[in-house]
């Protein structure tokens, strides 16, 4: 469980979380970067194989072209998922 101000601060469209993930793993806050992988597994939550991997999709094309990034937002991201999904990682 997080304070309220942190649910309504990540409680934003899927493009604006994106933008947040991408500034809080470039400038390594990690507070934040933990905040917002959570927030996307969240997203995550629910979803059946072809919304997870469109989500997914759309996701990775956001991102920056850094593979170590890419890698290293959706390890994070993972970490907050239940055991035993597995998010597709190029």
């Amino acid at each position: 469980l997080v304070p309220k101000w942190y649910a309504d601060f990540v409680d934003v469209d899927q493009q604006r979380l994106i933008e947040l993930v991408n500034a809080a793993f470039y400038m390594e806050i990690e507070p934040l970067m933990d905040l917002t992988a959570a927030a996307v597994a969240i997203m995550f939550n629910g979803t059946n194989l072809r919304e997870m991997r469109n989500l997914h999709e759309t996701i990775e094309v956001s991102l920056p072209d850094s593979v170590r990034l890419r890698r290293n937002i959706f390890r994070r991201v993972s970490s907050f998922l239940a055991p035993g999904t597995i998010l597709f990682t190029s």
